[in-house]
């Protein structure tokens, strides 16, 4: 059993793969931790607060904040691999079907991104 003391407050689910816990916090900050001993593999910092959850698909997490930005996130290294920015403040999980990735922002619009 272990645990991990984040830097700010966790309001929503993580996302796990077979190795990687991802999730967000109010300290705007995403951490990927190891997911068999809780070490911290890396943190990626976002504009604003993270109060989504993220959505792992394939080798890349995807995660919504206030900042307006969608990431997609290199799950081994957390290098920032593709931003969006919507026109209004991320605050709905983000979901994978097949390959679409879809999330709605507070401008009322649903987004609709195709793998390419």
């Amino acid at each position: 059993v272990w645990s991990f003391e984040s830097g700010g407050k966790i309001y929503n689910a993580s996302a796990v793969s077979n190795s990687h816990i991802v999730f967000g916090t109010t300290d705007h900050k995403v951490y990927c931790l190891n997911k068999n001993n809780g070490q911290l593999e890396w943190t990626f910092e976002a504009k604003s607060l993270i109060n989504t959850a993220p959505v792992i698909a394939g080798n890349v997490a995807y995660i919504g904040s206030l900042d307006k930005f969608m990431y997609g996130l290199d799950l081994a290294t957390g290098e920032k691999m593709w931003e969006f920015e919507a026109r209004g403040r991320i605050i709905s999980n983000p979901i994978v079907v097949k390959d679409h990735l879809l999330f709605a922002s507070q401008n009322d619009r649903l987004y609709c991104f195709t793998k390419e």
